[in-house]
């Protein structure tokens, strides 16, 4: 599921051009690369899923981070254009059939440590494995 939506993310235009453009895209699993240039994203999941045909509750985190808050913003957006669709959510795969897409829940801060700007959303998804 992971790498399904990763290419689907990269593969918009507008969401690369906005971390780093072609080829230098900037959307890290788990955890950003030290001293990563901004603006930046990284995605984690926490899938409760297994072997079951429907998998519910699989979701996906995303924490943007950059100097500015409008590019930080900027990419929430179009995070959400891209993903809080509802049922219509058309990802391809060829493991799973995407149902549905939906933000559940998010945030905005500013690190002090850091000096940067964050922001955090998560996306459910409801999936159907392939046979």
């Amino acid at each position: 599921m992971i790498e399904d939506v990763y290419a689907f993310l990269i593969s918009d235009t507008t969401f690369a051009n906005l971390i780093g453009g072609t080829g230098a895209v900037r959307l890290y699993p788990d955890v950003s690369p030290l001293n990563a240039p901004k603006p930046y994203v990284v995605y984690s999941t926490n899938a409760d899923g297994g072997m079951e045909e429907i998998i519910d509750e699989s979701a996906l985190n995303f924490s943007i981070y950059g100097e500015e808050k409008t590019e930080v913003k900027g990419i929430k957006d179009r995070l959400e254009v891209l993903l809080d669709v509802q049922d219509q959510i058309n990802i391809p795969s060829d493991t799973y059939y995407f149902k549905w897409a939906k933000k559940i829940s998010g945030f905005s801060t500013y690190e002090k440590e850091t000096a940067l700007f964050h922001r955090a959303i998560i996306i459910a998804f409801k999936l159907i494995k392939k046979c």
